[in-house]
C-alpha cells in the first residue's frame, strides 16, 4: 500500500503506521529457520516505511547497506516523496537478519526516517521477487488541514459536486519527467510518427 497526507502525515497517521510495522518478526523468521540466518527461501518479503524519501532513494540506501545489486531487491511500484509511505519489498537471497540491521545502521547514520520490518521468508510458488505492477492498487490517507468550522457547509457542497460531477485529475512533474525534454513532448513526437525526433530526445533528455 501507498498512503499520502497532502504534504505530510498528522501525528495520529505516523503512529498508525509505524505500529503496522512489526520488527520482531526477524525473531520470528530466526526461529523458524531453527535460530539459523540460513533459509530454504530464495526471497524474503518486508515492509518498507518511509518519511519524506523518494522510493528509488531509499532502497539506494537500503543496497548501499548491504552491499548487493539494486536488482536483488523487487517493489510493486514507487511511491511519493511527500508523506508518509508503507510497500511491499523483496530481497533476492538476502535473510531477515541483513534487513533488521539496516534500522540500526540508518538511525546512526541519519538517513531519514526509513525503516523495514514484517519480514517473510517466502515459500512455494510465492518464493519469487515482486515486479512493477504487481499490486492491487493504493490507499491514500489525505489530510486536510486549516479547515475552518464555518466552512462545513462549503466542504459538504463540494462533496456533493464530486460524486456529480467528479474532478480533474491534476499530475505531478514526477509524471513528465525532470530532463531537458519532458516525456509528454515525446509522447507529441511519437504520436506525429517521427522516430529519429522522439529517440533523438530521449537519449538526450
Amino acid at each position: 500500500k501507498g498512503r499520502r497526507g497532502g504534504g505530510g502525515d498528522s501525528w495520529d497517521s505516523r503512529k498508525r503506521k509505524r505500529e503496522n510495522m512489526d520488527y520482531r518478526s526477524y525473531k520470528e523468521v530466526h526461529d523458524r529457520n531453527g535460530g539459523s540466518s540460513k533459509s530454504s527461501s530464495k526471497h524474503c518479503k518486508f515492509l518498507l516505511y518511509k518519511e519524506n524519501v523518494e522510493t528509488q532513494h531509499a532502497l539506494k540506501l537500503l543496497t548501499q547497506h548491504l552491499r548487493c545489486n539494486a536488482r536483488r531487491l523487487g517493489y510493486a511500484g514507487t511511491k511519493d516523496k511527500r508523506g508518509v509511505t508503507t510497500q511491499w519489498c523483496t530481497g533476492f537471497k538476502i535473510n531477515a537478519k541483513q534487513l533488521a540491521q539496516f534500522n540500526r545502521v540508518a538511525a546512526r547514520k541519519k538517513w531519514g526516517t526509513i525503516r523495514v520490518g514484517n519480514f517473510e521468508d517466502l515459500r512455494g510458488e510465492d518464493d519469487k521477487s515482486l515486479g512493477l505492477g504487481d499490486l492491487l492498487g493504493n490507499h491514500f490517507d489525505i489530510i486536510l488541514r486549516d479547515v475552518k468550522a464555518e466552512k462545513k457547509a462549503v466542504a459538504e457542497q463540494a462533496i456533493e459536486a464530486l460524486k456529480q460531477k467528479g474532478f480533474i485529475n491534476y499530475y505531478g512533474l514526477q509524471r513528465f519527467g525532470t530532463g531537458d525534454y519532458p516525456t509528454y513532448k515525446v509522447g507529441i513526437e511519437l504520436l506525429k510518427g517521427n522516430w529519429k525526433a522522439a529517440c533523438k530526445m530521449i537519449l538526450q533528455g
